[in-house]
This record gives structure tokens, C-alpha cells and sequence, in this order.
């Protein structure tokens, strides 16, 4: 190119062209600078330079092994062997070159971490992270994955991280001090609460049964060790006469233990404490015309009085897990019948 300029300059100062030769030479000039920058445009091309993101190398990543999952599939155990990531690092895990979830690392001791799920960045590469698995690990800023391929970019549905806020209180999560290995690994039920609303059947001697709505609270205050107090109110209608209703409550305390059975459901067998009241306003009361001699009188308040009763009762309590968080409940036991359903939190 350097040539085309001196051939240019030097025929300028000689003067020895006429209109012809300086078209030729105007022509020469400019198809020699098209096909320079040609070619320095395909050197370039060729190192990379400018190149779009998809063609850009991953970043350094650590495969590791997991090694436990928790029933939540919320916490994972994984090998730290490389010795990448510490306590307070946000991770990344990543299953070929599409990210699973974004974590935080809350234990690390002995070449082994455990991790808390902060977001899910794809459902399906998240059900199939098995134990004994190995996983690739990408530990602090994940925004190279947030540039698709030019291709990709109308139709994705990835969203981007614009704010750390977006993905997690920091304070709070590293100062959960109840989070550890063992955090819900013996547990059948991972959370603690569970309330219940169910129909049943209780005992009214020699009454039969009487149906009574009944609510119920349950708290697991130790691995599958559950503390429960419910509570029901019913009515036993023409009882202890033809125009006389009682109501009839229902206070039971049960201590149960919590048991994984098939198909998602749990088994709490129970033993507990049950007190049985029935109130009858009208009972042991004459009407107006006065026809009730004393021994019917007498004989409705004993009547109502041989409903109450208190004392040791047992049985066992099931769930069946329709959807996170709801249950259908069925209560078979000596103090009643039901069902209904359980929500936990």
C-alpha cells in the first residue's frame, strides 16, 4: 500500500500524466486499500477479535461429586476437593453449559461444603442432580451464561440478574445458624408446622357416633417427634329427649412420630390425652306442662354426664402429599374417625 502512495506522489511531481493516467491511477489506488482492509479484517476474524458470545470459551469451572441431597432438594452436599469455593461464596451449578442454580455455601469443613439453594435457574436440569453425581461448580459472578446466542435471543426465557438483591438476603442467609450437614437429613417431614381442618365421627356411647368438624395444630419439636392439640364441637341432636340438643367438645393432646410410607405419604402413629365434655342446657329441666316425673329428669342429666369422659387414647394419623405443602389427613383412632386436609409450613 505504502507503493501506491509514492507511485501516486511521485507522478504528481513530475507532472508526466494526462486525464487518462490519472483515472488509472485513482482506480489503482482505491481497489488496493479495498483489498488491504480485506484482508486485515479476515486476520482479525481469525484470532477471535469481535467475536459474538457464543463462540466465547466457558469460564473456569471445578467438577465436583455430590454427595447428598436433602428431601427439599433445597440443600445439597458437595465435595470441595479443589478447595474453590469457602463459607459465604455464592455458586453456581452447572450441567454442561446451561446453569441448574444459583447457591450459597453456608458450611465448609474438610474438603466437604453444603450449599443453600437461592434460585432455580432450570427445573428440569435441577430433577435430574442425583447423588453421586458430578457437577461442575462456578464459584462468584455467573453473567457470562446471561448472553444467549444471537439466535436464541427472541425466543429465551432466561431471565437476567440485574440486582444481587434479586437473588438473596445475604445477611440472613449466612447468619441462619440452624442450617448444617444434618439439617432435615433425618427428618421424614422438613417443616415444622402443620395445621388441619377435618370432619369426623366420636363416640357418644350408647348414641352411636356423632359427626364433628375438628381443628388441628401439629409442631415437630425434635426429628420426627410431633406435639399436636386439636380441638372439636358437635351436636348430638333429640338427646337426651325428643326436644333437647347437646353439644358435645372434643380436647385432645397427642404426641406422634412421623414415618415415610410409599407413594409420598407418611404414617404418624399417635398415643395421647383426650377429654370429652357435653353440655345440655335443657337437661334434668321440666316444660311447662310438667310431665316429666323426677326419675326422667334425673335420668336425662345422667344420660348426658355418661357422654363426658377423659383418658389415654391411641391410633395413627395419614397423609398423603398432593401438591408442596397440602395433604389429604385420615385419623384412625380410639377417641375418632376423620378426614380432611393438612397444610404445613
Amino acid at each position: 500500500m505504502l507503493c501506491d502512495y509514492l507511485t501516486v506522489w511521485t507522478a504528481i511531481r513530475l507532472k508526466r500524466y494526462d486525464l487518462a493516467d490519472m483515472k488509472l491511477i485513482y482506480l489503482t489506488f482505491i481497489v488496493s486499500t479495498l483489498l488491504t482492509a480485506a484482508n486485515a479484517q479476515s486476520v482479525i476474524n481469525q484470532f477471535g477479535v469481535g467475536a459474538s458470545s457464543s463462540s466465547q470459551v466457558l469460564p473456569d469451572m471445578a467438577t465436583e461429586t455430590i454427595q447428598r441431597i436433602s428431601a427439599s432438594k433445597k440443600i445439597f452436599i458437595l465435595t470441595n476437593s479443589s478447595a474453590t469455593f469457602a463459607k459465604g461464596d455464592f455458586v453456581t451449578l452447572v450441567k454442561g453449559t446451561k446453569r441448574a442454580l444459583r447457591a450459597v455455601v453456608a458450611k465448609n469443613e474438610n474438603g466437604v461444603a453444603g450449599i443453600k439453594i437461592l434460585k432455580i435457574y432450570s427445573l428440569a436440569l435441577w430433577n435430574q442432580l442425583r447423588a453421586g453425581g458430578e457437577i461442575q461448580v462456578l464459584r462468584g459472578d455467573d453473567s457470562f451464561f446471561n448472553t444467549p446466542p444471537p439466535s436464541a435471543i427472541a425466543d429465551s426465557t432466561t431471565p437476567s440478574i440485574t440486582r444481587e438483591e434479586d437473588l438473596f438476603d445475604e445477611t440472613t442467609l449466612l447468619e441462619d445458624e440452624s442450617l448444617s450437614f444434618e439439617q432435615n437429613s433425618k427428618r421424614v417431614l422438613k417443616n415444622d408446622n402443620i395445621l388441619s381442618l377435618s370432619l369426623g365421627l366420636i363416640d357418644a356411647g350408647a348414641e352411636g357416633r356423632v359427626s364433628q368438624p375438628t381443628g388441628a395444630w401439629s409442631y415437630q419439636v425434635e426429628d420426627n417427634i410431633w406435639l399436636e392439640a386439636s380441638y372439636g364441637r358437635g351436636v348430638l341432636k333429640g338427646f337426651p329427649a325428643s326436644d333437647i340438643d347437646t353439644a358435645i367438645s372434643n380436647l385432645t393432646i397427642k404426641a406422634k412420630y412421623a414415618l415415610r410410607a410409599p407413594f409420598d405419604s407418611y404414617a404418624l402413629p399417635y398415643l395421647g390425652y383426650q377429654i370429652v365434655s357435653a353440655s345440655s342446657p335443657g337437661a334434668g329441666e321440666n316444660d311447662e306442662s310438667g310431665s316429666r316425673t323426677a326419675e326422667e329428669l334425673q335420668q336425662e342429666l345422667d344420660d348426658v354426664e355418661s357422654i363426658k369422659k377423659s383418658g389415654i387414647v391411641f391410633g395413627a394419623t395419614l397423609l398423603k402429599r398432593l401438591v408442596p405443602g397440602w395433604f389429604v389427613r385420615v385419623d384412625l383412632g380410639a377417641d375418632l374417625v376423620a378426614g380432611g386436609f393438612s397444610l404445613e409450613f
